[in-house]
């Protein structure tokens, strides 16, 4: 608590390298905004109970909403093995997924990232909107729902990727939560990559 409360949640250096190909890497994942062709892309690899990836999600939401459809942006997974409910979370946003509710899963998860674990995952799932508990109880036990979690964890292998946030802006690789500035002269620089 003292950590989050008192230390400076954005990193004022921000390391950033080129990713060739990067446009493979946007094909799959959910599309939380924006439109196929938009000019920026941002591929976002998070984990639900990893605190820069809850600070960065109203980040993205804010420059999403004042970008219209300028900017796209593709959630994958990347559960850290040292997050104990991450991969649990990741599964039941999938199953929200199912049901037609992932955005509204993925921002309850952030915003119950402190009781991740502490409440059931069908509570959690009807605190989304999802109806149907019955089916999302099956399917956190499917092999499809650990299947398009497993993609994307493979994805983030590949690219080497050592921890969450990490995101891909048109080609532009960054790691860590950043400020709506930060943010904002990346999405200007990578616009230029196009």
């Amino acid at each position: 608590m003292v950590k989050t409360r008192y230390a400076a949640p954005f990193s004022s250096e921000l390391a950033v390298q080129r990713v060739k190909e990067w446009q493979r890497f946007a094909t799959h994942g959910h599309q939380l905004s924006g439109p196929a062709s938009a000019s920026v892309t941002i591929v976002e690899f998070a984990d639900y109970q990893c605190p820069a990836c809850r600070l960065l999600a109203p980040v993205l939401d804010s420059i999403s909403a004042s970008a219209g459809d300028s900017i796209r942006i593709v959630f994958r997974h990347f559960p850290l093995p040292t997050h104990v409910f991450a991969w649990q979370a990741a599964l039941l946003s999938e199953c929200a997924s199912r049901q037609g509710k992932f955005a509204q899963m993925h921002r309850r998860l952030f915003q119950a990232q402190d009781s991740l674990g502490a409440i059931a995952w069908t509570r959690l799932a009807l605190q989304a909107g999802v109806a149907d508990t019955v089916a999302v109880a099956e399917c956190l036990q499917s092999r499809d729902a650990a299947d398009r979690v497993s993609a994307d964890t493979a994805a983030a292998h590949e690219l080497a990727m050592r921890a969450t946030p990490t995101l891909l802006i048109n080609g532009l690789r960054v790691e860590g939560a950043m400020s709506p500035n930060q943010l904002q002269r990346l999405v200007e620089r990578g616009a230029t990559l196009r």
